[in-house]
């Protein structure tokens, strides 16, 4: 995390992520224990190990869009439900990374780095198409709830007619994010 809130006159910030940026901030958390991060909120999580398919095909053209500069361009994900897409980069780092980062929330894995982050957590989905659900947030909490160090509070939330994108539903989402840093990180 940069100075940028600090130059605003805040010491302390909520970070969130969305989809595969949830990740980011996890991880980033998980390795600084940043002091400044007062809590994390992550918008549709991958819960579990990853579930991205070991495709060489998609794997080798991830690959040359990286070498060729051109990460940024967008992979079209096979054998899903929905049309969906991902970044040739954010490929590579899901396939690369290790499995403490992919099983953050220790639904397989031993030594996970959800242990490693003391900081509370809101985490939740959509009820209309997200990519999972209200039983993905049960694992999450369940996972995290049997550890023995971790996050010192885990909330979760169903953003309701919200799909993967949160489309029409952005004011419930602003709420149920305001209500929890309320209740959780505005407490003396």
């Amino acid at each position: 995390m940069d100075r940028f809130a600090e130059h605003l006159g805040y010491s302390r910030v909520a970070l969130v992520g969305h989809s595969a940026g949830w990740a980011s901030i996890g991880r980033y958390q998980a390795d600084s224990k940043d002091q400044r991060v007062a809590g994390l909120v992550f918008a549709s999580p991958a819960v579990g190990p990853s579930t991205v398919a070991d495709d060489p095909q998609l794997l080798a053209q991830a690959k040359k869009l990286v070498d060729e500069g051109a990460g940024d361009d967008l992979l079209r994900l096979p054998n899903r439900s929905f049309p969906s897409f991902i970044s040739a980069a954010t490929h590579m780092d899901i396939i690369t990374t290790p499995r403490e980062y992919t099983d953050f929330f220790d639904t397989q894995t031993p030594n996970p780095a959800i242990t490693r982050v003391t900081c509370p957590i809101m985490a939740f989905f959509g009820s209309n198409g997200d990519i999972a659900g209200e039983k993905a947030l049960n694992l999450l909490k369940s996972s995290v709830q049997r550890l023995s160090q971790g996050p010192r509070r885990v909330e979760t939330a169903m953003i309701v007619n919200g799909d993967h994108e949160y489309v029409g539903e952005e004011a419930q989402v602003a709420q149920t994010i305001a209500r929890w840093a309320e209740a959780e990180l505005l407490r003396p």
